[in-house]
């Protein structure tokens, strides 16, 4: 998953995964396993399109596809640039 940019998506959930305390695996729903409120998934979309230079269009994606671990990386995967 590593482009030029150097984004590693597994890191920053790595990270989310050790201030959440919880164990996050491929189908963790982020938001729905309490793993992330919905402030922060925009916290975490919003750094991801900054990272990988794509516009991430919430409002036209089925929420599923974003918020389950395995999903993001798909996606992300499909659209860095």
């Amino acid at each position: 998953m590593n482009k030029s940019n150097n984004f590693n998506l597994k890191s920053m959930i790595d990270v989310i995964e050790k201030k959440s305390l919880k164990k996050i695996t491929k189908n963790t729903d982020l938001v729905a396993d309490g793993i992330l409120d919905s402030f922060g998934f925009i916290e975490l979309i919003m750094d991801i399109e900054k990272k990988c230079n794509i516009n991430i269009k919430i409002d036209k994606i089925d929420e599923l596809e974003l918020t389950i671990f395995v999903n993001l990386e798909r996606y992300i995967k499909k659209n860095i640039k």
